[in-house]
């Protein structure tokens, strides 16, 4: 649907860069081959520590992005559109699972962000900065107080004057009144990256206002979801808030490399640039490896004179790790590459989130998804209004609306599961799913299981070890999962009979139907629902872990609290791979705040 829509929409292919300053295409332009800190990947965390390390004017950094600068593209910028970019396109990396044992051997791919601003440039928008158990949690298992809730909350909002913010909270895209429908005690209005609550209202929302209302005891209201508790669904007019400023993405590259931090003389910005190692000497890293396909094939080497960071994403951080002698000494040595040293986890953790949706048909509705990705002269409309002034229909992403859930805890699986594991969730006030409806014709409601006990990997190719690597996400490889994901499937269903929908839409469709149509509230087999789960999960490309983070001196784990690669000097890692368990929230606002306090840490450091 959204692909035929792009492609007979001519103007979506239009793409241009206001990227400016010390931005470079060719590594022959570059000033030097010796900075003080080197950043491998410009997506949303390397762009954060781009922005703030070079914040010292005495401090050169270079950043190595292997995607393009097309930051301004039509269709990275529109929020409308951000449905449209595929797994595939031009500013994807087009990573590819194995097939899945557990879920009759499909595959599945996953987005991760092929150009400046890396997945923040790409994805849903959300943003949610988790809950407090989620960081208190990183706090108990890395013995690092400062990753608590209560000491990462600055580097969401404006408690401590002194440190950097991410957020810019800023008025919605049409300026309505938002008094009620968000906790301004809980942003910062002083950050970076602009914030804002949806700037144009789907009548959807109304019904969502509605159900939640009507089943208030099942989904609790809760009037903003990033205060640190963030169960329920939402409080009347409680809107979702997303990373769009004045009716556009704000993404790490339009934001922390904007034009006003891309003049900087210290910043130097090389895209094209794929990096195939590090390496150095004596347990110390200071060199890069890198070349230009399509450019210059030839490997160039720049070296450090401070830090190299590595931020190349869950997926490409563990690549580079192993390709240069970082990880399973074993496995390492059978593929004759030189072990620098053994941290047999590297690659292994891999945590996503997975998802599943039913579909109800919805009937004369006019202000769907559909109205404008199925009708150019709408499409057309629209997009002029949104060139002209930035507002109307294309402002907003594919939801208004996102809920936070406990599982059913007087289920006898989920009471089996909580004595076999524990709770999955960090504290009993961190949801184990998410909720999401979605805007389309026959209307979607998503449930996303957000806290996954399976795990995976990411290991090269013995073939071809510097090309996609081998990715293993693991779904239900623990049963648990599909337990949790059954939970999922009965939510969706309790959620679609609130009786504002038994008004509002027709009949269920696909194959959610013939679960509800076998009466399963009576005690169906649930093998029905099983196989439905298998067929039908998908990702929302939340994956993270490969390099996971531990107490220093733990005898796993791939960094410290610090992100300095254990048993190295020279080295971190800072990007989504570096959380030891997934967060219970979307990931981007999470990457940020690590990100912010990386930074800090780094500036701190005694070289």
């Amino acid at each position: 649907m959204h692909t035929r829509f792009l492609q007979e929409s001519l103007w979506l292919l239009v793409l241009c860069s206001c990227v400016t300053g010390t931005l470079y295409t060719e590594f022959t332009q570059l000033p030097s081959t010796t900075y003080d800190y080197i950043v491998i990947g410009g997506g949303t965390a390397g762009s954060v520590l781009a922005n703030r390390l070079t914040e010292d004017s005495r401090v050169d950094v270079l950043v190595l992005e292997a995607g393009s600068a097309d930051t301004e593209a039509l269709n990275l910028t529109v929020p409308f559109f951000s449905s449209s970019i595929l797994p595939g396109s031009k500013f994807d990396w087009n990573f590819t699972t194995v097939p899945q044992t557990a879920m009759g051997n499909r595959t599945i791919q996953f987005k991760q962000g092929h150009v400046l601003g890396g997945s923040s440039s790409i994805n849903s928008m959300l943003y949610a900065c988790a809950s407090s158990g989620d960081w208190n949690r990183l706090a108990r298992v890395t013995g690092d107080s400062g990753w608590s809730w209560d000491n990462l909350i600055p580097y969401f909002r404006k408690v401590l004057l002194t440190v950097q913010q991410n957020e810019k909270f800023v008025a919605p895209a049409d300026n309505h009144n938002t008094s009620g429908q968000y906790d301004p005690a809980v942003h910062s209005t002083s950050g970076v990256n602009g914030v804002s609550l949806p700037g144009f209202s789907f009548s959807l929302d109304s019904l969502v206002t509605e159900a939640v209302l009507e089943r208030s005891t099942e989904f609790p209201p809760v009037l903003d979801y990033n205060s640190g508790y963030p169960l329920g669904i939402g409080k009347f007019n409680r809107w979702t808030q997303s990373t769009i400023r004045d009716g556009k993405r704000s993404s790490a590259a339009t934001s922390y490399l904007g034009e006003t931090f891309m003049d900087r003389k210290n910043l130097h910005v090389l895209v094209g640039a794929t990096v195939s190692t590090v390496s150095g000497s004596q347990h110390h890293i200071d060199s890069v490896t890198f070349s230009q396909p399509g450019i210059n094939d030839t490997n160039v080497e720049v070296k450090s004179l401070k830090e190299v960071i590595l931020s190349a994403g869950t997926m490409n951080t563990p690549k580079i790790l192993l390709n240069s002698g970082i990880g399973d000494a074993n496995v390492l040595q059978s593929m004759n590459i030189s072990v620098v040293i053994n941290l047999p986890s590297v690659g292994q953790n891999l945590t996503d989130h997975t998802a599943i949706a039913g579909a109800w048909n919805r009937p004369n509705v006019t202000d769907s998804l559909e109205t404008w990705t199925n009708n150019a002269t709408a499409a057309a409309e629209a997009l002029n209004q949104w060139s002209t002034n930035h507002t109307g229909p294309f402002t907003d992403g594919l939801t208004n609306r996102i809920g936070f859930l406990r599982l059913n805890e007087s289920s006898p699986d989920v009471i089996n599961i909580f004595d076999t594991y524990g709770d999955p969730a960090p504290q009993s006030n961190s949801p184990h799913l998410q909720l999401i409806p979605v805007n389309s014709g026959p209307v979607t409601f998503s449930a996303v299981n957000v806290v996954p006990i399976s795990r995976g990997s990411v290991q090269l190719n013995s073939s071809d070890p510097f090309g996609p690597p081998i990715i293993d996400i693991g779904y239900y490889t623990s049963q648990a999962d599909i337990v949790i994901m059954r939970q999922a499937v009965l939510t969706i269903i309790e959620w679609a009979s609130a009786p504002v929908w038994q008004e509002n839409l027709g009949g269920p469709i696909g194959p959610i139907a013939d679960i509800i149509n076998s009466d399963i509230g009576n005690g169906t087999d649930m093998n029905l629902v099983d196989a439905f789960i298998v067929a039908n999960t998908f990702t929302i490309n939340h994956a993270v872990g490969t390099a996971g983070m531990s107490a220093k001196g733990a005898s796993y784990g791939v960094v410290n609290p610090d992100f300095l690669v254990k048993g190295l000097s020279g080295l971190r890692v800072v990007d989504a791979s570096v959380f030891p368990f997934i967060p219970t929230s979307n990931t981007q606002a999470p990457v940020y705040a690590i990100a912010e306090r990386a930074a800090d840490i780094i500036k701190a450091y005694k070289h």
